[in-house]
């Protein structure tokens, strides 16, 4: 009998503690979403408000790449570095995909249909940003993107490096960037804007000649405009290097390059 009678009790604690009610210290998100007339479609938008966020006052504003995958993780890290004094409260936008390969793809000669990412960033500056600003007191702009999408946010950082204030890009595949950029004028729009730029490989994943003379450029020839940091994690691969760069990548944004060791 006495069995029975724990039974019972241990079945309905689950449903008592069902009805709590949510907390901002456990609720990750919501979803609401946005009609695009570039894209020509309706998109959804994965919003991560901070614990503390007050109208009154502005708050960085985080736009992560690949959102269905990224979001919940990320936007959790962000609220861990806040809470660990390590970056300022942010607001942290995913943006799910939709078509991935052709989305975030600048014409390439030979490949078809590609050219959309022109659309992506019209999306962003004229009516993604507008949108957000409408409902919240937005105050400086980061993105981050990983592999193929932190190609892309190499791409709007060296086309259009006014539309954000940081460029975080983790694991960028670089085998188009021959196709887009001239070697000898890569920079040359970032000169008159001052951006913050992070990029990190993982140190066991395949390192192309593409990616290698990338970072060379960037040593030889990047503006003192673009303060930027190179790192490589030794352990990481090119997906276990994602989350680990994207938050040292945060934290040289709001805290600046570290020290090079001689």
């Amino acid at each position: 009998m006495l069995f029975l009678v724990a039974s019972i009790v241990v079945l309905a604690y689950p449903a008592r503690a069902q009805q709590l009610p949510d907390s901002v210290y456990v609720k990750t998100g919501f979803i609401t979403s946005i009609r695009s007339e570039h894209l020509d479609q309706e998109r959804k938008l994965f919003i991560h408000l901070p614990v503390d966020y007050d109208s009154s006052q502005p708050f960085p504003l985080v736009i992560l790449l690949d959102g269905e995958a990224s979001f919940k993780a990320f936007a959790s890290a962000t609220e861990l570095m806040n809470w660990q004094k390590l970056i300022p409260s942010c607001i942290v936008v995913g943006i799910p995909n939709v078509d991935r390969n052709l989305d975030y793809a600048p014409y390439l000669e030979r490949v078809p249909n590609s050219g959309r990412a022109e659309k992506m960033i019209a999306f962003y500056k004229e009516e993604l940003f507008p949108f957000l600003e409408s409902r919240f007191n937005i105050g400086m702009k980061i993105i981050w993107g990983h592999s193929f999408l932190g190609f892309f946010t190499i791409y709007v950082m060296l086309e259009e490096p006014e539309l954000f204030d940081a460029y975080l890009a983790t694991s960028p595949v670089f085998r188009f960037l021959d196709q887009v950029f001239d070697p000898e004028t890569m920079f040359d729009k970032v000169s008159d804007n001052e951006v913050r730029f992070y990029m990190s490989l993982g140190g066991e994943e395949l390192v192309t000649e593409a990616t290698r003379n990338f970072a060379l450029k960037l040593e030889s020839d990047a503006p003192d405009s673009l303060i930027w940091e190179f790192s490589v994690k030794p352990d990481k691969t090119h997906d276990s290097n994602a989350i680990i760069g994207y938050m040292d990548g945060l934290e040289f944004v709001f805290t600046g390059p570290r020290q090079k060791q001689d």
